[in-house]
């Protein structure tokens, strides 16, 4: 028995069958094991009986007062109550006693008789569960708990217990032991189906809901009952948290697939709440056609399962709950077709209303919504009836639905009465929502144009008390809080009100709700400066939410305007003309801001008085005239409109708009303001032709100031050029100074001529007579001229060398002091020549040997250069010595009789001084004359420097 009991925790049955077996062949009187093999073939067998009888019966022989035989017995009579009518109870009235009493007599039997505190534990089991399913809960629940006390592990018995925590909703402590069991025993479908409900009935865990039943579908994917849970669990969660996905509506997608593609047992497990939530959802999401089919399947359900086909309700509340559904369906299939899109379908709604309204005249939501319908269609005293009609059995909503009518006509003194009755007849349910609604309408009626400037502060004060009432019954109502806002903005109090509104918005239910975006967008436009820009942001979002919401575009293009971003003001009240055409005040409103857009250009035209960018002021000038043009247009339209208007038509849309009478008197203002802009276009006109005449004198004046640039070009290409050759030029003169310098580095300046040992060497080629020879020797200088020249040779171009000299000593600063002293040596230097002229004529004797000392002096010259080169050069400087040496003949001619007494005394101390050889003569005669003093000497050599090199300064 051991062995089989193992066999049994390890899930083995065929072996546990064949181990008890061998235990009754052993001892057929084993009553235990005999039990074992009954409940073992009630288990395993596909009938749930088997041979369970058979092995029953042979333990009832066996011992029929065995505690565990008689937990068989009760097992097996709780079974049968089942099978029979509710309660257990037999349906034979022939005084037998029905097979839970039964159970119940034999389990109180084995309680008595056993010692063993397992079987006393299965007894309590036993005894719970047919208290369970008797309904008497609490009794359930303690004797679940003494077998739990002292089996832990009883599976059947901790899932019964939780069961019994749930109906007397301890939710926590089922979800407790429900979660133990879960780690313990797994996912088991029976356990996260429960914990999933558990969680769902809490109210605040639905992110765990949602974690159980995405387990539980995982396990059971085609589990009707699973996926309308996690469809529950997810719509909670979006309830909870906005920002969450939204997995509802694809849940229920899933299951219609299911039923739709599933067999008979599963479209027999689908029930009306199902497609009534399906068709819910595709409402919702824009699917009206989708909803109407959902809404169809699941009255079709319903009318199926009243009749009785497919085993009909099992309960009397099973009934209620499908009547309930079937009217649900009902009404919502009315209401999607009075709010269908575009196209709304009133009379089939309203004729599903009726229908509904003659079978279930204590249904106040078809009187309400046909009260709707009457008001909507204009006849107000039709409504009010049906709203009294509704106020039997809805008494805070028909009051408040009235007073919404007289709030609409501008019959603020009964919608003020009807609301206050409405909260002296609201619950607890229904407290917060019409202490908000009264305090709107208390704010309303302070706001309005036609409410006394006295007044306004009592009815703003009536608003912030039942604001603060409501607040005060719901801590977390954000509609509340916004209404304090609104009161405190309202009395320009707008930081407490913007913190206020901030505060609001951190609520998650309002993240779809633009009112409170609005309100906060008011206090930053009220506020002004760059607070504006912060208004338009909470005005786009509102749009975003409220589209079709012509109040909110207003809001924003107010705000534009406010800024004098006329052309963005614009362009929102052109797009709402768009949505709505026929809307006068729009059109109003458009034409004032294409007015004052095109007012704004032409005064900021004015103000500017261009000098440049005139283009651009005829631009904005044509644009004012169209804007003005649009605008005149646009205020004869609004005009002639109103003008034709009935005086009902006037006051419905006064009434609309909420301020009377400023409307009629901006309204009956649009003449006036047709002729404005029809001056202001004229300014613009007259702006634009000096405009015009500014550019045409502009376009003059460019063309003539082209003409002057091109001469001033052409000027200036003309002086780069000039600068450019000059510095050329300059560049050469440099270069050619440095060559000047190199070259005189190696020039022999005839100095120490006496120190030189002369060479004989080829005599040049000979000149026509000794005298020319003679003469040249006599020149001033001349001699080192000539050797000078020999020593550069003809090609060097001692001409160039000099002019280049002079070129680059101009650039001196003392010009005038170099001129002088110029002139000084120059006639030094004349003075000498007469004097050396008039000894070469005394001295006739010594004639010959100055001749041969010319000999002398060019023969150094040509041993240095070569004889040709040196030759030339004599030859050219004797032809440019001639002139001189003529004039050399004629002065001697003249000064010959006043020389002759000086002759001798010469001779004498030349030759004292010069020494007997030829080339010491011709030394002397080179350096001048030695009585000469050194003062003259040296001016003979700077002389002969300037000779050969020319003057330092300009000549």
């Amino acid at each position: 028995f051991a062995i089989a009991t193992c066999f049994c925790d390890l899930g083995r049955y065929e072996q546990m069958r064949n181990a008890l077996g061998s235990v009754v062949s052993a001892d057929p009187g084993d009553v235990e094991s005999l039990c074992a093999l009954a409940h073992l073939e009630a288990k395993v067998s596909k009938d749930g009986i088997g041979k369970s009888l058979e092995y029953l019966d042979e333990a009832v022989k066996a011992n029929q007062q065995h505690p565990v035989v008689l937990c068989q017995l009760a097992n097996h009579a709780f079974y049968c109550g089942l099978e029979q009518s509710p309660g257990g109870h037999s349906n034979e009235n022939n005084g037998d006693s029905s097979p839970w009493e039964l159970a119940t007599d034999l389990l109180q039997k084995a309680l008595a008789a056993t010692k063993s505190s397992k079987v006393a534990a299965e007894v309590h089991y036993q005894l719970g569960r047919l208290e369970h399913a008797q309904g008497r809960y609490p009794s359930a629940y303690a004797h679940y708990q003494k077998c739990c006390e002292v089996l832990p592990d009883h599976f059947a018995c901790a899932y019964c217990l939780a069961q019994s925590r749930i109906q007397q909703h301890k939710f926590s402590e089922a979800i407790t032991g429900l979660e133990a069991m879960r780690r313990c025993q797994g996912d088991l479908p029976e356990v996260l189906k429960l914990l999933t409900f558990a969680y769902l009935m809490c109210g605040d865990r639905a992110a765990d809901a949602v974690k159980c039943a995405d387990h539980l579908v995982a396990k059971e994917k085609d589990d009707m009952e699973a996926w309308a849970m996690r469809a529950e669990a997810h719509d909670q969660l979006c309830a909870q948290q906005p920002s969450a996905p939204k997995m509802g509506v694809e849940v229920y997608e899933h299951m219609a697939a299911l039923l739709e593609n599933g067999d008979g047992d599963k479209r027999a497990s689908a029930s009306p709440q199902m497609w009534n939530n399906l068709g819910t959802l595709r409402g919702l999401q824009g699917d009206p056609h989708g909803a109407k089919e959902a809404y169809s399947k699941g009255l079709e359900l319903a009318e199926r399962l009243l009749v009785g086909d497919g085993g009909g309700p099992s309960s009397l509340e099973e009934v209620k709950d499908l009547h309930i559904a079937r009217l649900t369906m009902r009404f919502n299939r009315a209401w999607l077709a009075e709010n269908e899109g575009d196209e709304p379908n009133y009379m089939q709604a309203t004729q599903d209303y009726m229908a509904i309204n003659e079978e279930h005249n204590w249904y106040a939501d078809s009187l309400l919504q046909l009260g709707a319908q009457w008001q909507r269609m204009g006849e107000a005293d039709i409504a009010v009836q049906r709203y009294q009609e509704a106020m039997k059995q809805s008494p805070v909503l028909a009051t408040l639905m009235q007073a919404e009518l007289h709030r609409n006509q501008g019959e603020y003194t009964k919608a003020l009465q009807s609301a206050e009755l409405a909260v002296s007849c609201a619950g607890e349910k229904q407290f917060h929502y019409a202490h908000v609604y009264l305090g709107n309408l208390y704010f309303e009626v302070a706001c309005t144009a036609s409410t006394r400037h006295g007044d306004r502060e009592a009815y703003l004060h009536k608003a912030l008390r039942n604001f603060t009432k409501a607040l005060e019954h719901k801590k977390d109502s954000h509609y509340a809080a916004n209404g304090i806002g609104m009161v405190f903005a309202h009395r320009g109090k707008l930081d407490f009100a913007r913190r206020t509104f901030q505060s609001v918005m951190q609520h998650h239910a309002m993240g779809g709700d633009p009112s409170v975006f609005v309100n906060l967008g008011h206090t930053y436009l009220q506020s002004g400066g760059d607070n504006a820009r912060k208004a338009i942001a909470l005005y786009e979002r509102a749009k975003r939410l409220r589209p079709h919401d012509l109040k909110v575009r207003l809001y924003l293009a107010k705000a534009h305007f406010r800024l004098k971003e006329f052309d963005r003001c614009i362009g929102v009240l052109g797009d709402a003309t768009q949505i709505w055409p026929d809307d006068l005040l729009l059109r109003y409103n458009l034409a004032i801001s294409l007015e004052k857009f095109g007012a704004h250009l032409v005064s900021e035209e004015k103000r500017t008085q261009r000098v440049v960018g005139v283009d651009n002021g005829m631009q904005q000038m044509n644009h004012a005239v169209q804007l003005l043009n649009s605008a005149a247009r646009l205020f004869d339209y609004v005009y002639n409109q109103w003008m034709g208007m009935t005086d009902e038509e006037r006051k419905q849309m006064m009434e609309a708009s909420g301020s009377s009478d400023d409307i009629n008197d901006e309204m009956l203002s649009a003449s006036a303001h047709q002729r404005y802009c029809s001056d202001i276009q004229n300014k613009a006109q007259e702006e634009l032709v000096l405009l015009q005449a500014k550019r045409a004198d502009i376009e003059r004046r460019m063309q003539e100031n082209a003409g002057f640039e091109e001469e001033e070009q052409k000027q200036m290409q003309a002086q780069q050029q000039l600068a450019t050759s000059r510095q050329e030029q300059l560049v050469e003169d440099i270069d050619r100074a440095k060559d000047l310098e190199e070259k005189a580095k190696q020039i022999d300046l005839g100095k120490n001529l006496e120190a030189r040992t002369f060479k004989t060497a080829a005599k040049p080629r000979e000149l026509k007579d000794k005298k020319g020879a003679k003469a040249k020797l006599q020149a001033n200088g001349e001699l080192e001229a000539s050797q000078v020249v020999g020593e550069l040779g003809p090609d060097d171009g001692a001409d160039d060398v000099m002019a280049d000299e002079r070129r680059d000593k101009k650039h001196k600063k003392d010009k005038k002091s170099r001129k002088d002293a110029d002139a000084k040596k120059d006639k030094k230097r004349h003075k000498k020549s007469k004097k050396r002229g008039r000894d070469d004529d005394n001295n006739e004797d010594d004639d010959k040997s100055l001749e041969d000392g010319m000999d002398d002096v060019a023969s150094p010259a040509q041993s240095d250069q070569g004889q040709d080169r040196n030759g030339q050069a004599t030859q050219e400087q004797d032809v440019a010595a001639e002139p001189g040496m003529e004039e050399s003949r004629q002065e001697k001619k003249h000064d010959k009789k006043h020389k002759k007494d000086k002759k001798a005394k010469k001779h004498k101390k030349s030759r004292k001084h010069g020494g007997a050889d030829s080339e010491n003569e011709v030394a002397s005669a080179d350096d001048g004359d030695p009585s000469d003093p050194p003062e003259q000497g040296d001016a003979d050599n700077k002389a002969m420097e300037e000779e050969l090199f020319g003057p330092d300064g300009d000549e």
